[in-house]
């Protein structure tokens, strides 16, 4: 065993363990140091504390070498999450285990790791041309059939599915090594029967599998996914003279695009990702992203927020700040922007942004919830504002496609219960939803009815549709600075001189220095916002006068 572990005590602790166990041990304490030995030592396998996913970690430039893409590689990490635990399984590792780790734990992990090298001998090498087949795979060929996949032209929907045990962890307690690969071989059975004959499949962990497949939507891989999960749990398997109902998580992920294109990595994690998830909201189930609609936000990622989409259905994890709406013209008088947030467990000050959210909360059907809690929040806030004497306005950004009759209920409810703080409230709609939708007109009306002030937002930086906004009853409109800059500024005048005529007001967003204040106030722009300018917080305090042209 080569032991990297940068705490002496921490690797004097582990090689005792290791030794007592029948191995004999090479520590050392950096990545460096451990390359240095490898080719001198030759271990059968490597156990390694894990520091993080950064470029050059000891995992990335392990799998980097042909020599060493398929050392047994065990890590210890003292952080527990997902995240991690998919960085580091993402980046090649064959074991993950948490500090502290039992002694009995931590050596069969190990024992378990080199058998299956054995059995599974060294993969052939990589072939310029890989064959394509299906059926069952060795892990080494499954693999180089992976890259072969992504070197060439994956299909619209060729997925990695990533299928692990949920009683996983019961049955290792269980059985023993002969006892599990039977298992494991009964799984793959029924599972196998619902894949085509150029589906592949392969062991590629402890009770995990992994299957490449081609279908022709959408609605064909969510059929195939469910149906490995059916096929599994249908009837009891007998282990160990025991009836078990046993289960599959299945995690789903098409074939990474834009920066990740061709990396078989990348495409391993997300599946992984997802079928931890799969498993982590009750097993017997699968989950993946199947759509490219998120732009560049990784899958991984897309699956944490819709998980906190779906708890937002409470209301329990949405977080609530207001960000400062600065006035460039000497007439105009502050206000606030409000922002409902997710709680991001690994950074609570930060929080997920509407603008990531938006869509997986609509999916999950919480966006409602969001939208009313904001609106309660705004009048909670006016209300406290005008108690002490200041005539504060709030502008709350809300999904228009989103309000249904009940919605709609309620806020007229509200609106008549907060009518003497009602015209501090502004409400903000999305100019694609407006737009495109405009049987929604009447919304926009009941709301003017109450003395509601109506602002749009145009994210897309198309100035070209300034004509069908005119049309749209909005007092204001916010634009990103990239889009105002994208003209001349006699140009800019021009465009949006009616929209001034009709006495309505601009906002710049995204407005990240204040050189460009001088800018923005001869083009006539009424406000400026950015986090930069003022970053948001959970009160209406911020001194508008310290800001001044």
């Amino acid at each position: 065993m080569l032991l990297v572990e940068p705490d002496e005590m921490t690797r004097e602790f582990l090689r005792g363990i290791l030794e007592e166990g029948g191995s004999i041990v090479s520590a050392c304490s950096g990545a460096d140091e451990a390359f240095e030995q490898l080719e001198a030592f030759q271990p059968h396998a490597m156990l390694a504390s894990y520091a993080g996913s950064d470029d050059d970690s000891l995992t990335t430039r392990l799998r980097a070498q042909p020599s060493l893409a398929f050392l047994p590689l065990l890590l210890l990490s003292s952080d527990a999450s997902d995240i991690t635990r998919f960085e580091a399984i993402g980046q090649g590792a064959d074991e993950f285990l948490v500090k502290p780790v039992d002694p009995p734990v931590l050596l069969a992990a190990i024992r378990n790791r080199i058998s299956r090298a054995r059995m599974l001998h060294r993969p052939i090498p990589l072939p310029v041309e890989p064959v394509i087949r299906g059926g069952q795979l060795r892990r080494g060929e499954f693999l180089t059939q992976l890259g072969g996949v992504l070197r060439g032209a994956p299909g619209p929907w060729q997925v990695l599915m990533a299928l692990r045990l949920d009683q996983g962890q019961q049955m290792a307690d269980l059985l023993g090594q002969a006892a599990s690969f039977e298992l494991e071989q009964a799984l793959a059975a029924r599972f196998s029967e619902a894949l085509r004959e150029d589906d592949a499949y392969t062991l590629w962990m402890e009770f995990g599998f992994g299957v490449l497949a081609e279908r022709e939507s959408r609605a064909e891989i969510e059929v195939l996914a469910r149906e490995i999960c059916e096929r599994v749990a249908q009837a009891p398997l007998v282990v160990r003279g025991t009836e078990y109902v046993l289960t599959l998580s299945v995690g789903i992920a098409l074939a990474p695009a834009g920066t990740d294109t061709g990396d078989p990595d990348r495409w391993f994690a997300s599946a992984y990702a997802a079928q931890a998830i799969a498993h982590r909201v009750g097993g017997n189930r699968f989950d993946g992203v199947l759509t490219r609609d998120h732009g560049s936000m990784p899958p991984e990622r897309v699956l944490i927020i819709r998980e906190w989409a779906k708890e937002a259905l409470s209301g329990d994890n949405v977080l609530i700040e207001f960000q400062p709406i600065l006035p460039l013209q000497m007439e105009l008088a502050g206000l606030y922007s409000l922002d409902a947030k997710l709680r991001d467990y690994r950074a609570p000050l930060a929080g997920v942004k509407r603008k990531d959210y938006l869509s997986l909360a609509r999916e999950a059907g919480s966006l409602p919830m969001i939208d009313r809690m904001s609106l309660f929040s705004a009048f909670e806030a006016i209300e406290e504002e005008r108690a002490n004497g200041r005539a504060t306005r709030v502008m709350v950004p809300v999904d228009l496609a989103a309000i249904t009759d009940a919605q709609m209920l309620w806020l007229d409810a509200e609106l008549r219960r907060h009518q003497t703080s009602s015209d501090g409230l502004i409400i903000e709609f999305d100019a694609d939803v407006a737009l495109g939708r405009p049987e929604l007109a009447t919304i926009v009306q009941r709301l003017e009815d109450h003395g509601i002030v109506i602002a749009i937002s145009d994210s897309s930086g198309r100035l070209d549709r300034m004509s069908e906004l005119l049309r749209f009853p909005a007092n204001l409109m916010r634009l990103p600075l990239s889009a105002i800059d994208s003209l001349p500024p006699e140009q800019f005048r021009e465009l949006l001189e009616p929209w001034h005529a009709s006495g309505r007001g601009l906002i710049a967003d995204q407005v990240e220095s204040v050189v460009h204040v001088s800018r923005l106030w001869n083009l006539n722009i009424g406000y400026i916002q950015g986090d930069a300018l003022a970053a948001g917080g959970l009160r209406l305090d911020y001194e508008f006068s310290q800001f001044g042209l």
